[in-house]
C-alpha cells in the first residue's frame, strides 16, 4: 500500500524567498503488526517512533517532512495526516482524498451548437469545476414556429442536457428561444434561428412563397422557330440562399435555362429573372417540372407545359385609309400563338401608287401605299409570306377624283337671263366616271350660296363606273344684275370647279288702275334674305352664322342636313329683324363630316356647305 502526499510550499509575499508555511508534518496510524515495513522516501520507519492507541491494536506516529512531494509505503493498510504550520497559517488533510478547489459558481451554462441542414444538434453544458449544475432547461418555438424540438429527459442539477430541432417545412425559416438556469440561479437565454430553403417562384408579394405549388408557366413554340419566357426568382427568407443548379425533373429535350450564371448568389429580399428556352422541332405537347438545387435540398419551383405546332395560318393584315383616300396604312401581322413571323411582302403590282415601309420586325410590318396622282384609281397587289410558307394575296383599289365633265366647261355654268320677280331657272351638269369604283361627293355645293343653290331632291348623288350623271343647278336673281359663283364638287380632297353666271332682269308690268290710267312698272329688286358667312369652317363645337334680311319680319327656318338628307339639327325657327342677323348653334355631339345648312323664307332657300372636323 502507498501514498504519495504533497507537503505545501506557499511563497510568503510579505518576506523575500520566505515559505507561508515553516513545519511540515505527517501522522502515520497503522496496525502494531504492519510497523516493521514502513517506509517514507525509501527510508524505513523506526518502529520505536509509533505510540499504541489503547484498546485498538493500532498505533501511530507523528513524524517531521520537509515541504514538497513524499511517498510513503508499507505491506500493511495504513492512514496518513499531512499538515504543516507558518507563523499565521497552516494547512492539513487526509492522505487518499479527492479536492477540489472550493469556490463560488460564477458561471451561467455554456451552450454548443452542431449545425445541420434546417436543423440544429446542441448541447447546454454546466461542467466547470465551480458550476452548480443545471436546474432546468426549456426549449420554446417563437411566433415564426415552424420547428419541432427535442430535448432528452431532464434530471435536476445535470451537468449537461442534449437537445434538437429541425425545421417542419424546410421551405420556411423558423426559431426557438433556449433558457438554461443553474441552481446558483444563472440564466443563459438565447434565441436560435432555423433557416430553410426559402428560394420560390415568383416576387416576394405575389408567388411561390414557403407552401405555394408550383407555378404554371405555358409556352406555345411554333415549329422551327425558338420562343422564351420569364420566370421571376425569389429568395422570400431571412439569409442569403446559394442555387447550386436549376434542372428539369424530366429532363426534356430543347429546352434550355438562359441569363443566369451558376451557382447563383441571392441575398435576402432578392430576386432575378430565369428565361426558359425551348426549340420547337415537330408538333407534340410535353410536360416537365423546373427544380432549383441548393446546398442542402432541391424545390420544384415550375410545371413546364410546352405546345409546339407547325404554323398553318397566314399572315393577316388591316388597311385605313386616310381622311383624303390617298394614302392607306396597311397593318400586316403575325401575332398567333403558333405564327412563325413574317418573311416577305412581294408587291406583285403597283398602279399609280408607291409602297412604302415604315416599321418591319417578325412580328409586325407596318406599311404605307401613296396614291401617286389623285385624279385616277390606284391598284396595288401584296404577297404576304410567314416563314412557314403560308401565303396572304392583298388586292385593293383605291378611288381617285374620276369624274370628268360633258361639255363646254366655259359655258357650262351659264344661266339665261331670269327674272327678279321670284322666278327660279335651272340648268343641268353632266359628268361620267371614268374610274372603276362608284363615286361619291364629299362636297357639292356653290361656294357663296346666295343666289345659285342644289335642289336636295337629288341629294345625295353618287355616280357609277362608266355612268353619267345629270346634276341640277338653281339660279334666283335678287336684283337687275350680272350675279357670279363658283360650283365646288370634291371628292377625297380633290375636285373641281365650274363657274356659275346669271343675269337678273326687271320685266315691265303694265296694268290699268282703279281710275283706268295706264301703268307701266318695273321691279328693281326683291327683297331676299342673305347669308353673308360662316365660320369657322371647319367648326368643332360652335358654328356662327350671320344671316342679311332685307325686310324686317321675314319668317325664316334653319335646319342643319346630313350629305344623306337626314335632318341633324333644327338650328333656327322664327323671325329676324332688317339688316344683319348673328345666329349661333352648336354641333359639338355631331360626327365629323360634311353637313349642309338650308335657309328657308317662304319660297326662297339658301345652302351653304358645313365641315365639321375633330
Amino acid at each position: 500500500k502507498s501514498y504519495r502526499f504533497i507537503n505545501a510550499q506557499v511563497p510568503d509575499a510579505g518576506a523575500a524567498g520566505g515559505q507561508s508555511f515553516t513545519e511540515h508534518y505527517i501522522t502515520i496510524v497503522v496496525h502494531a503488526n504492519g510497523v516493521n515495513s514502513l517506509e517514507v522516501d525509501g527510508q524505513r520507519v523506526p518502529a520505536g517512533s509509533f505510540r499504541p492507541i489503547a484498546n485498538s491494536g493500532y498505533v501511530y506516529g507523528n513524524f517531521r517532512v520537509s515541504g514538497g512531494v513524499h511517498t510513503a509505503r508499507g505491506d500493511s493498510a495504513f492512514g496518513i495526516y499531512v499538515y504543516g504550520y507558518g507563523q499565521a497559517n497552516s494547512y492539513g488533510y487526509i492522505g487518499g482524498g479527492k479536492l477540489r478547489v472550493i469556490a463560488p459558481d460564477r458561471d451561467a451554462p455554456q451552450l454548443v451548437l452542431r449545425p445541420e441542414c434546417f436543423a440544429v444538434s446542441g448541447t447546454v453544458l454546466d461542467t466547470l469545476v465551480t458550476d452548480s449544475r443545471l436546474e432546468r432547461v426549456i426549449l420554446t418555438p417563437t411566433t415564426l414556429a415552424n420547428v419541432r424540438l427535442d430535448v432528452e429527459p431532464f434530471i435536476p442539477f445535470a451537468d449537461s442536457v442534449r437537445f434538437r430541432a429541425e425545421l417542419i417545412n424546410r421551405f420556411a425559416d423558423g426559431a426557438f428561444i433556449l433558457e438554461a438556469r443553474d441552481s446558483i440561479g444563472f440564466v443563459t437565454r438565447r434565441t436560435i434561428p432555423l433557416y430553410g430553403f426559402t428560394v420560390g417562384a415568383g416576387t416576394r408579394e405575389q408567388g411561390q412563397g414557403a407552401t405555394g405549388a408550383p407555378l404554371l408557366v405555358e409556352m406555345q413554340v411554333p415549329v422551327g422557330r425558338t420562343r422564351s419566357v420569364a420566370l421571376t426568382i425569389t429568395n422570400y427568407g431571412a439569409t442569403t440562399q446559394t442555387i447550386t443548379d436549376v434542372q428539369l425533373a424530366l429532363r426534356a429535350r430543347n429546352v434550355r435555362f438562359i441569363g443566369t450564371t451558376l451557382p447563383l448568389i441571392l441575398a435576402s429580399g432578392a430576386s432575378v429573372t430565369l428565361r426558359i428556352s425551348y426549340f420547337a422541332e415537330h408538333d407534340t405537347v410535353l410536360t416537365d417540372t423546373v427544380r432549383l438545387v441548393g446546398i442542402c435540398s432541391a424545390r420544384a419551383i415550375a410545371i413546364l407545359r410546352i405546345i409546339s405546332q407547325a404554323d398553318r395560318t397566314p399572315p393577316t393584315f388591316t388597311a385605313t385609309l386616310d381622311d383624303c383616300g390617298q394614302r392607306i396604312i396597311l397593318d400586316i401581322t403575325e401575332t398567333e400563338a403558333f405564327s412563325s413571323g413574317i418573311a416577305s411582302i412581294t408587291p406583285l403590282s403597283l398602279v399609280n401608287c408607291t409602297l412604302r415601309f415604315d416599321t418591319i420586325n417578325a412580328e409586325r410590318v407596318r406599311s404605307l401605299i401613296v396614291v401617286n396622282n389623285p385624279r385616277q384609281d390606284a391598284v396595288y397587289t401584296l404577297q404576304l409570306q410567314d416563314s412557314a410558307g403560308n401565303i396572304t394575296t392583298v388586292r385593293n383599289i383605291i378611288p381617285g377624283f374620276t369624274l370628268a365633265l360633258v361639255g363646254d366647261r366655259a359655258s357650262a355654268g351659264t344661266f339665261p337671263p331670269t327674272s327678279i320677280t321670284g322666278t327660279t331657272q335651272c340648268i343641268t351638269l353632266t359628268y361620267t366616271n371614268t374610274g372603276s369604283q362608284a363615286f361619291r361627293f364629299t362636297m357639292l355645293a356653290p361656294q357663296r350660296n346666295t343666289h345659285f343653290s342644289l335642289p336636295l331632291s337629288q341629294m345625295p348623288i353618287s355616280i357609277l363606273p362608266g355612268a353619267t350623271q345629270n346634276i341640277i343647278v338653281c339660279f334666283a336673281p335678287s336684283a337687275e344684275q350680272t350675279f357670279l359663283d363658283t360650283l365646288i364638287l370634291s371628292g377625297n380632297c380633290v375636285g373641281d370647279t365650274v363657274v356659275l353666271r346669271g343675269i337678273g332682269f326687271a320685266p315691265d308690268l303694265v296694268g290699268v288702275s282703279r281710275c283706268d290710267v295706264p301703268l307701266r312698272m318695273r321691279i328693281a329688286s326683291t327683297p331676299r334674305m342673305a347669308l353673308v358667312h360662316v365660320h369657322p369652317q371647319p367648326a368643332s363645337d360652335i358654328v356662327a352664322l350671320q344671316v342679311h334680311v332685307h325686310e324686317g319680319g321675314t319668317s325664316l327656318n334653319i335646319t342643319l342636313y346630313d350629305t344623306q338628307g337626314i335632318v341633324r339639327e333644327q338650328v333656327f325657327k322664327g323671325t329676324l329683324e332688317t339688316g344683319n342677323n348673328d345666329i349661333s348653334f352648336s354641333v359639338a355631339n355631331i360626327p365629323t363630316g360634311m353637313y349642309l345648312c338650308v335657309l328657308r323664307a317662304g319660297t326662297e332657300q339658301i345652302v351653304r356647305q358645313i365641315a365639321i372636323l375633330r
